[in-house]
């Protein structure tokens, strides 16, 4: 076991630090008290390092469960003072992202200063929800003036029920405010890329509209009577917005509740799936082209994910499975042995830095589980079906059979990651909300294998769109309907 741990140090440091935010979740310390405790640890491993090493292991580990939970105590501190809320405020500020809109309503996320309308001294700075009861001209770092009423998130109702408010906290969103009254929307700013990553979603999202809208117009009969298949296409539309961008916020409840029942309800949360399925085809692409040499591959293929991450928000999940493939990328391009439950750790221990309260969300325990289990089951199921495809290296063997050997292990191994993955979140999907997918098991890897079809395809047509190439309309809607047909 010691060896294993030398071995993956981070690992070595994860396990006392996730401890500590464990404790402190349910402990409150005052943060200075926490500060010499730790310090007197790091003075006494000084002391002991030459003397007793055993001790020296000790105090180091007692040192680092003390750092997690100075991190808990401090993240979880309050930005917002009690009385501030279901009060007028004032806010001035900028947007950092919008997450959804409907026809009638809008909503951003925006960092600024917060007064209260009876006494303007008193001032706080905060992220918070923003929502509108009408459409307004929001783009990323928009400066924005508004007042209205702030109010706490809704906690859950019934056990396993989600809670608005916790999930809003942990990506440090202290409110919800309701506008009221006076807006004034100002200049854009912000960081450049950002600007253009966000340009770059909403000409996808018009692509796609404009494209489906011209479906629609084709599906007008000769008599001027609009037929069905109009419905049929808006919701293709929607879905494939749901699919690639996350964006599932127009889609019908009984649409949801289909993919919720099923157990597939994932592959309309842009999650480490679709960021795996970006990673695998965009390093598939590079790699056909002999001459560029792979740590130039990993390079671009990290460009890519870093683009899609923006583009769908940089959300949890998002940045958590970015996080992981990055550093297998980087692990690959300094020659390093990418040791899975290393990087693993890495990512856990990085993200735990950042925000330790994540460790109680439902997606972070999901994420890694998932990718446990995928790493430890996977090699022992594949091992008794690797005859299916061992002729695939051997001189004697045709080409047509090579490919079809490829193209075998490819079906078999896509089916055994996801199914590991069922094996791995079902129960803990259970423990969470109460509630099992036995189906997910078997129709989930199905489900899975369509999404890489749909994303890989979306994506291809979609820059090829967004490049100025010339797409028949009529080409992208057959290859586009062909895929969501299933």
């Amino acid at each position: 076991m010691g060896m294993k741990l030398k071995l993956r140090p981070a690992l070595y440091f994860l396990l006392p630090f996730l401890l500590g935010i464990i404790i402190g979740e349910y402990t409150s310390i005052p943060i200075l008290w926490l500060w010499i405790f730790i310090v007197l640890c790091f003075v006494g491993t000084i002391l002991t390092r030459n003397k007793t090493r055993f001790m020296c292991y000790v105090l180091i580990n007692i040192a680092i469960f003390g750092c997690g939970m100075l991190r808990f105590e401090i993240a979880s501190f309050p930005k917002i003072p009690n009385h501030y809320f279901d009060q007028p405020v004032s806010f001035n500020g900028k947007t950092v992202y919008q997450p959804e809109r409907g026809k009638e309503w809008d909503a951003c996320y925006a960092v600024g200063q917060i007064q209260l309308l009876s006494d303007p001294s008193q001032e706080v700075s905060a992220k918070l929800l923003i929502r509108f009861d009408k459409l307004m001209p929001l783009r990323y770092g928009k400066q924005i003036k508004l007042t209205g009423d702030l109010r706490q998130a809704p906690t859950k109702r019934n056990p396993g029920g989600f809670n608005y408010r916790t999930y809003l906290e942990r990506q440090n969103v202290s409110g919800i405010l309701y506008h009221q009254g006076l807006v004034s929307i100002g200049k854009q700013s912000g960081i450049p890329p950002l600007r253009w990553i966000e340009t770059l979603r909403l000409k996808t999202e018009q692509v796609i509209d404009d494209a489906y809208a011209g479906l629609e117009t084709q599906s007008t009969n000769t008599s001027g009577i609009e037929e069905t298949p109009s419905n049929d296409t808006t919701l293709h539309a929607k879905l494939l917005k749901g699919i690639l961008l996350g964006k599932r916020g127009d889609l019908p409840s009984e649409t949801l509740e289909i993919f919720r029942n099923s157990g597939t309800f994932h592959v309309l949360a842009v999650s480490g799936l679709h960021v795996g399925l970006i990673a695998f085809f965009c390093y598939l692409a590079l790699s056909a082209f002999r001459r560029i040499p792979k740590k130039v591959v990993s390079l671009l293929t990290i460009i890519a994910v870093l683009i899609y991450a923006c583009l769908v928000g940089f959300r949890p999940s998002v940045f958590r499975a970015s996080l992981m493939v990055i550093l297998y990328l980087i692990a690959t391009i300094i020659d390093r042995d990418a040791d899975i439950y290393n990087l693993l750790a890495i990512a856990a221990l990085t993200l735990l830095l950042l925000n330790p309260t994540q460790l109680g969300d439902v997606g972070f325990q999901l994420s890694f589980v998932a990718v446990t289990s995928i790493v430890f089951f996977v090699p022992k199921m594949e091992k008794p079906l690797q005859k299916l495809w061992n002729d695939t290296e051997s001189t004697n063997v045709s080409t047509l059979q090579r490919y079809k050997n490829i193209a075998i292990k490819w079906l078999v191994l896509s089916y055994l990651v996801t199914f590991a993955a069922q094996i791995g979140t079902t129960p803990l999907i259970a423990y969470h909300f109460y509630r099992a997918y036995p189906l997910g098991i078997i129709v989930g890897p199905f489900a899975v294998g369509l999404v890489s079809l749909i994303v890989g395809i979306g994506m291809v047509l979609s820059v090829l769109v967004l490049s100025g190439y010339h797409l028949p309309k009529s080409l992208f809607l057959s290859i586009m309907r062909f895929s969501m047909f299933f």
